[in-house]
């Protein structure tokens, strides 16, 4: 799989917490806490991405004989892959995970 971003943007937010205190002088009015909070969204190049993944699993039919029941199946599958995405401006990010799905599947024919 394969894949672009459009119209993408990254927001970040800058804060500056500071305390002041009157320790040194014995002038209370001096105490205080200043919160400053700047926020700032820009717009970047489109971004791409692609993944790829391998799938090993197993799937047992419940019966043989039994129309109903040969329809019935329970798989497991394990699906290991790997993402990798770029942003321009900066460098290649690559994240690896696998996916584990279990269930019961039922063939209409």
């Amino acid at each position: 799989m394969v894949g672009t971003t459009f119209n993408a943007s990254a927001s970040v937010e800058h804060r500056v917490y500071t305390e002041a205190n009157s320790s040194v002088v014995d002038y209370s009015e001096l105490d205080g806490y200043f919160d400053d909070q700047e926020r700032e969204e820009t717009h970047v190049a489109s971004t791409g991405w692609g993944a790829a993944y391998a799938l090993a699993g197993i799937d047992l039919r419940l019966a043989r004989t039994n129309p109903f029941w040969s329809s019935v199946h329970l798989f497991n599958e394990l699906r290991p892959s790997m993402m990798f995405s770029t942003v321009p401006g900066s460098k290649l990010s690559s994240n690896a995970a696998i996916q584990n799905l279990f269930g019961l599947r039922l063939d209409l024919r």
